[in-house]
């Protein structure tokens, strides 16, 4: 009897694990799905934007740049080019003052690989890995970090947050 009441405890538990096991991979798969339905029609929305803005940069185009902010945005930036971190942080209207009437070096940043990652339609990671170009000559690389948000049905950057890698075959 005894034996009997043990070998009908494992076959419930194990009956209510491979169900609750079930339950969870269905609702995992469930909520992937979602995200990557939601995700697949606007990855190329935010990668435009990160272009649009990546271009505009790079072309010191003010207004553009502004165009895609989202007000009280910020930007960052840290360099490892001469081996020690290098900080920068500010919001993007007083960065785009600092800029306003100087002649500033234009580049290209062509990105080599994003990384897309959309929430609920509204809400997006991006991460943009580039080289900088300053006159066709290749400077430094880039690891591009985006916070975006879907504004009047419009992706508008909230963060750009840039690192600046020297030159090798690592990165």
């Amino acid at each position: 009897m005894l034996m009997s009441k043990f070998r009908i405890t494992m076959i419930i538990i194990f009956s209510l694990a491979t169900f609750f096991t079930d339950i969870s991979v269905f609702a995992q798969e469930e909520a992937s799905f979602k995200t990557a339905e939601t995700s697949n029609g606007e990855d190329s929305a935010v990668k435009a934007a990160v272009e649009q803005f990546l271009v505009a940069f790079g072309n010191d185009e003010q207004e553009k740049m502004k165009n895609i902010l989202l007000p009280n945005s910020n930007i960052a930036s840290i360099s490892m080019l001469n081996g020690e971190p290098e900080i920068f942080t500010m919001t993007t209207e007083m960065y785009l003052l600092q800029r306003e009437g100087k002649q500033n070096k234009k580049f290209q940043e062509p990105v080599r690989q994003y990384t897309v990652n959309v929430s609920q339609g509204v809400l997006a990671f991006v991460r943009a890995d580039a080289t900088v170009y300053y006159d066709g000559i290749a400077s430094h690389h880039t690891n591009d970090f985006f916070i975006l948000m879907k504004d009047k049905g419009v992706w508008k950057i909230l963060s750009g947050t840039f690192s600046t890698l020297p030159l090798t075959t690592d990165n």
